[in-house]
C-alpha cells in the first residue's frame, strides 16, 4: 500500500519546524510516508526530500564555519530540544504574528498548500506538486526564525538570520518555478498560476530586500575586539 512506502527522513532541524507549529501535520506526513503507488513517483520524491536535505546540510555547514567560535546567545538553536520547546515557541510565535514577510509567506503558502495537496496528480504534475508540498511550509518557518534571531542584535543571531532569508528564498523560488510549470501544464487555472505568482515574485523581492540588508549590516559590522 502506498502509505506504507516511508520516506527515511528524519532531519535534525525538523524541530524547529515543530516548535513553530507551521504546517506541522503535513509537512511531517508527507516526509515519512508517500501517498502514491508508483515507485517512479516515490523516487521522485525521495529525490525531492534528499535535495532539501542537501540544502539544510549545506547551509548548517557554512554557518558553522562563519560563526566558529563566537559566543552563541541563549535563543541559539543548538540546546537540547525539550529545555527549549516552550520559551522558543512563545518567542517564535510572536515572531511569525509580528513580522510582515512571515506573515505574507503564511497568506501566502496557505492556500497554495491546500490546493496542492489537493490537486490531481499524475506522471505529469507530480513533481511540481510535490516540491511544493516539501518546499513551500519551508518558507514561512525560515522568515520567522530570522525574524527573532533579527531581533537579539548580535552577530551571531544577524548570520543564523542571514542564512535563513538565504533559504527562504530558496526554497520561494523553487516553488515558483513549481506554480510556472503547474500554470503552463494547465494543471492549475492559468489565472490562479498568475495571481499566485504574482504575490510570491513580490514576497520574494522582499525577501531579497531585507537580505540585503542583513547583510549590507553585517559588512559593517564593528569588528570583535
Amino acid at each position: 500500500m502506498a502509505d506504507e512506502q516511508q520516506h527515511q527522513h528524519d532531519p535534525l532541524w525538523l524541530f524547529r519546524l515543530d516548535e513553530l507549529d507551521l504546517l506541522e501535520f503535513e509537512f511531517n506526513a508527507l516526509r515519512h510516508a508517500s501517498d502514491v503507488d508508483d515507485p517512479k513517483m516515490q523516487k521522485v520524491e525521495e529525490q525531492i526530500l534528499d535535495e532539501q536535505d542537501a540544502i539544510e546540510s549545506e547551509a548548517q555547514a557554512e554557518l558553522d564555519v562563519l560563526i566558529g567560535d563566537m559566543p552563541m546567545h541563549d535563543s541559539c538553536p543548538v540546546h537540547d530540544v525539550d529545555e527549549l520547546a516552550t520559551p522558543m515557541e512563545q518567542l517564535l510565535v510572536s515572531s511569525v504574528q509580528s513580522d510582515p514577510l512571515a506573515s505574507h509567506a503564511m497568506r501566502f503558502v496557505r492556500p497554495l498548500s491546500d490546493w496542492a495537496s489537493k490537486a490531481t496528480v499524475d506522471a505529469r504534475t507530480h513533481e511540481p506538486l510535490f516540491r511544493i508540498r516539501a518546499d513551500a511550509p519551508l518558507i514561512p518557518a525560515k522568515l520567522t526564525f530570522a525574524a527573532h534571531e533579527e531581533r537579539q542584535n548580535d552577530e551571531v543571531a544577524l548570520y543564523i538570520a542571514e542564512k535563513e532569508l538565504d533559504l527562504a528564498s530558496t526554497y520561494l523560488t523553487r516553488v515558483l518555478t513549481s506554480i510556472e510549470t503547474l500554470g503552463k501544464e494547465e494543471a492549475m487555472p492559468q489565472a490562479k498560476a498568475r495571481d499566485m505568482l504574482q504575490d510570491g515574485e513580490g514576497l520574494l523581492r522582499d525577501v531579497q530586500s531585507k537580505l540585503k540588508r542583513v547583510r549590507t549590516g553585517l559588512r559593517f559590522r564593528p569588528s570583535r575586539p
